[in-house]
C-alpha cells in the first residue's frame, strides 16, 4: 500500500528534510534549485501541502515539516538507503550510480517490501555512501561531525561518510579511493590554509573555503572527531550563494564558458577597526561585508570602486605564522587610469607613498606562434604596432597602510590597456547578466501574482488550478473569476509565443479580463468580444491567444462555455465517458471584428472537468512521442477518486514522468469536480 501522497509530495517533502537535517534554511529558492521546478512551481506544491497539514510556511518564507509531513520524509528518506542497499549489494549496481536509480525506486517501495528490507540488511548500520540508516546529517553531528576544512592541525582521519548525488563526482572520488572507510592523512599548509589529503600513495590539494553542500567528505579523526568536505559552484547571483549566506568564501562559476576572477585577497592587520578606516576614509574603498562567523571568527572585507576584487581584512593571534607576515610587501597590484592623480588625491588624505610616481618602459623581443598554438588571443599582437621593438610601459607608486603593508599603484599603457579593458568587458558582462537574472526573478514574482491568490468557495464543486512555465517567465494563464453568488468563471488561455514576450502579452490580456469580466454576468458574449478588441489594440500585429470561458452556476451545475481555438475541454462522466468541448470560435487577436457561438453542458455529481494547455499534451518522450490526449484521459480516470488538487498533481507527475528531459512548453492545468 502506497502511502497516500503523490510523487511529487514526496519528493518535496523529502527534500525539506534534507535541507533542514544540514542545517540550511529551506526556502522556496532553495527547493527549486534541489528539485529543477520553477519557483512558481514551488509556490502551488508548497499551497498544496499546507493544505494537507504537510507543511508549514513562516512569514520570512522558512519552510518547516509538519508532524505528518516529516513522518513521510522520514519513511522516503529510509527508502531511499534501502533501495541504493537494494542495487548495489544484490543487483551489483556501481555504487556511483546507485543515488539516481534509487530516486525513481523509492517512490515503488510498498510497506510490506520495505519490511523485508530492513529483515534482508538487518545487519547494516548505514547505506551506500555511509549515511546512518533512519538518520542524516543530525545524527552525524550529534556524533561529532565537522567540516573537514575545520581540521586545525596535521591529523589522520578516516571517511565515514560520502554525501553526494552527481553520479560524475562519485565516479571521480571513486578514482581516488576516497569512499566511507578510507584511511587519510591530513596536513594543512598554515600559508595559505591549503588541505593536503594523502591515501595509499595518493595525493589531493583541497583550498579550505570550499563552500556549502552538495559535494560533501564527511571523515572521523583520532580524537575521535568528525568532518565534512563541501565543494559547490555558484551561478552569480543565484540564490543560497556564500555571500548571500555568509557561510564561506567562493569564486563564482558560471554554468556555461565559467567566468574566473579572484574573489578575496587576505591582508593581515593588527586591529580590524583601524584598518577598516584606513580603507573607507583615506582611500574610498566600499565595505563589502562585517559580520561574525559561526566559528565566532570577524569577517570584515573591503572593495575597490569597481567591485572585482575583494581584500578581507584578518586580525590573526600575536605570534602565529601569518601575525608575523604584517608589515611586509602584499604584492597586491592596484590598477588605476591615473596614477599622478591618485597619488595627490591619497597623499592629501594622509596616505604613505615612500617616493613619488616613477615610469617604467621596458623594451622586449617578440616571436611569431608555432603553427600548432592554441588559438590567437584577442589582443593586439605586437608584431602589429610596427617594425620597432616593442614598449610596454607603466607609472607606478609604492603605498602603505596603517600597518605598514605595502601595496603597488599602477597605470599601464597601449598594450596593457587592452587587457585591462578586457576585463572590465568581462566585469560588465557578468554584472548585466547578473542584473537580467535579478529582473527576471522579480519579472517570476510578479507573474505569479497575476495568477489566482484565492479560491471563491463553492457548495458542490471542487476545484484546483497551475502554471508551470518551461521558462522563468511564460504565456500560460489561468484564472477563477467570481462572478457572484454561487456563480464561477473558469479561463485558461495560451498566448503564442515563449519566455518574456509571451509573458507582457499574457498579463495584457489578464488586465483585459479581468477589467471586462463584470459583463460576464449576463452576456459571455459581449465580455470576449471587448476582450478581443482590447487584445488587438494593445498588443503587436500577430498576437493572438487560444483561450476557454466557462461560467459555471453551482445551485444546478450547469455551465455556459466559449472555446476560442483552445484545445477541447475534458469532461470525464461518472460512469467513465468522455466528453470533448471543442473550439466555438477562432483565436482572440487576430481580427477586430469577431462573434462567438456558447455552448452549453452540465455537472452531474462525480464528474470531472480538466482544461489544459498544450504544454500537457504535447510534451515528448525520449522517442519523440507526445504525451496526447489519450494519455491524458488515461491519467484522469486513474487518479479521479483523490481530491481535485491532487488529480492536479498526478497528473503533471504523469506528465513530467513521460517527458523527463527539460520542459519546453508551459504545463497549466485546471481541474474541477461536482461532489
Amino acid at each position: 500500500m502506497r502511502l497516500k501522497t503523490s510523487v511529487s509530495q514526496e519528493d518535496y517533502l523529502k527534500a525539506i528534510w534534507e535541507l533542514l537535517e544540514e542545517g540550511q534554511p529551506p526556502i522556496s529558492a532553495r527547493l527549486a534549485e534541489e528539485l529543477g521546478v520553477t519557483p512558481p512551481a514551488v509556490t502551488a506544491a508548497l499551497k498544496r501541502m499546507r493544505r494537507d497539514d504537510l507543511v508549514s510556511v513562516a512569514r520570512d518564507g522558512h519552510i518547516d515539516l509538519t508532524r505528518k509531513g516529516r513522518a513521510i520524509a522520514e519513511r522516503m528518506a529510509l527508502r531511499h538507503q534501502l533501495a541504493e542497499m537494494l542495487l548495489t549489494d544484490v543487483i551489483g549496481l556501481p555504487w556511483s550510480k546507485a543515488h539516481d536509480e534509487a530516486e525513481r525506486l523509492e517512490h515503488a517501495i510498498s510497506p510490506e517490501v520495505e519490511a523485508l528490507l530492513l529483515k534482508r540488511f538487518a545487519d547494516k548500520k548505514s547505506c551506500p555512501h555511509g549515511v546512518p540508516l533512519r538518520g542524516g546529517f543530525a545524527q552525524l553531528r550529534k556524533q561529532g561531525a565537522i567540516l573537514l576544512s575545520d581540521l586545525q592541525a596535521s591529523e589522520r582521519a578516516e571517511i565515514v561518510c560520502v554525501y553526494e548525488k552527481d553520479a560524475k563526482f562519485l565516479d571521480f572520488l571513486e578514482g581516488l579511493q576516497l569512499h566511507s572507510g578510507t584511511q587519510l592523512s591530513v596536513s594543512r599548509r598554515e600559508y595559505d590554509e591549503t588541505l593536503t589529503l594523502r591515501s595509499s600513495g595518493r595525493t589531493l590539494h583541497l583550498g579550505k573555503h570550499l563552500g556549502p553542500p552538495p559535494f560533501r567528505l564527511i571523515v572521523v579523526t583520532a580524537a575521535p572527531r568528525a568532518h565534512i568536505w563541501s565543494v559547490r559552484t555558484y551561478n552569480p547571483g543565484m540564490a543560497g550563494s556564500p555571500l548571500a549566506s555568509l557561510s564561506s568564501s567562493i569564486v563564482p562559476v558560471a554554468a556555461v564558458n565559467p567566468f574566473l576572477s579572484i574573489h578575496a585577497v587576505r591582508i593581515y592587520v593588527r586591529d580590524i577597526d583601524r584598518s577598516l578606516r584606513f580603507y573607507l576614509d583615506q582611500l574610498g574603498f566600499h565595505l563589502v561585508i562585517d559580520t561574525r562567523l559561526q566559528s565566532g571568527e570577524r569577517w570584515v572585507a573591503v572593495s575597490p570602486s569597481d567591485g572585482t576584487t575583494i581584500l578581507a581584512l584578518v586580525a590573526p593571534r600575536p605570534k602565529s605564522a601569518e601575525y608575523k607576515l604584517i608589515g611586509r610587501a602584499t604584492q597586491v597590484v592596484l590598477v588605476t587610469s591615473d596614477v599622478a592623480t591618485k597619488f595627490q588625491e591619497w597623499s592629501k588624505k594622509g596616505v604613505r607613498f615612500p617616493s613619488a610616481p616613477r615610469l617604467r618602459r621596458i623594451k622586449y623581443e617578440t616571436a611569431p606562434p608555432p603553427a600548432s598554438s592554441a588559438p590567437h588571443s584577442t589582443l593586439p599582437s605586437p608584431m602589429l604596432l610596427g617594425e620597432e621593438t616593442p614598449i610596454w610601459g607603466s607609472v607606478s607608486a609604492r603605498f602603505r597602510d596603517v600597518d605598514g603593508n605595502t601595496f603597488s599603484l599602477v597605470s599601464f599603457d597601449e598594450l596593457t590597456h587592452a587587457v585591462e579593458s578586457q576585463r572590465r568587458a568581462a566585469a560588465e558582462k557578468l554584472e548585466a547578466e547578473r542584473r537580467v537574472t535579478q529582473e527576471l526573478a522579480i519579472a517570476t514574482q510578479v507573474q505569479a501574482r497575476l495568477l489566482p491568490q484565492s479560491l471563491p468557495l463553492l457548495k458542490s464543486l471542487e476545484y484546483a488550478g497551475a502554471c508551470i512555465p518551461a521558462r522563468a517567465v511564460g504565456g500560460d494563464y489561468y484564472d477563477f473569476l467570481s462572478l457572484g453568488p454561487g456563480r464561477l468563471g473558469f479561463v485558461i488561455a495560451d498566448v503564442a509565443g515563449k519566455g518574456i514576450a509571451a509573458a507582457l502579452l499574457m498579463a495584457n490580456l489578464q488586465a483585459n479580463l479581468r477589467s471586462q469580466f463584470a459583463f460576464a454576468l449576463d452576456q459571455p458574449q459581449r465580455l470576449l468580444q471587448s476582450v478581443n478588441l482590447l487584445f488587438c489594440d494593445n498588443t503587436p500585429d500577430g498576437s493572438f491567444a487560444t483561450l476557454f470561458f466557462a461560467d459555471y452556476d453551482d445551485a444546478s451545475g450547469a455551465f455556459r462555455y466559449v472555446n476560442c481555438g483552445h484545445l477541447s475541454a475534458l469532461l470525464l462522466r461518472r460512469d467513465g465517458a468522455v466528453e470533448r468541448l471543442a473550439s466555438t470560435s477562432t483565436v482572440l487577436g487576430i481580427f477586430k471584428t469577431w462573434n462567438c457561438t456558447v455552448g452549453e453542458s452540465r455537472l452531474e455529481s462525480g464528474d470531472l472537468l480538466a482544461l489544459y494547455t498544450d504544454g500537457v499534451t504535447e510534451s515528448v518522450n525520449h522517442d519523440f512521442e507526445e504525451f496526447g490526449e489519450e494519455r491524458l484521459v488515461e491519467s484522469l480516470r486513474r487518479h479521479r477518486d483523490q481530491p481535485s488538487h491532487s488529480v492536479l498533481t498526478s497528473v503533471v507527475a504523469d506528465v513530467r514522468s513521460f517527458s523527463p528531459q527539460e520542459q519546453h512548453d508551459d504545463i497549466t492545468l485546471i481541474i474541477a469536480r461536482r461532489s
